[in-house]
């Protein structure tokens, strides 16, 4: 979903994987202190991006053998 288009909000994100507010901060918050995904603020909302390349790579690669089920665009 952000590999797609680039940035989600914690909300976007929340309703996408069908998960709390709180499940998705705390899996982003430790994702940012490893340096996976980075913040960006606009007014109120917090757009999430993902900054390390090799995950990028990954999810490409897994998408590409068919392994994950595919939603439907939102």
């Amino acid at each position: 979903m952000m590999m797609e288009s680039g940035e989600k909000t914690v909300s976007e994100l929340q309703e996408y994987a069908r998960a709390t507010q709180a499940g998705v901060s705390e899996q982003l918050a430790i994702l940012r202190g490893r340096g996976v995904v980075g913040p960006r603020r606009e007014g109120s909302f917090v757009y999430y991006r993902i900054l390390e390349p090799k995950v990028t790579q990954i999810l490409s690669c897994i998408r590409s053998c068919d392994v994950l089920p595919r939603r439907a665009a939102r």
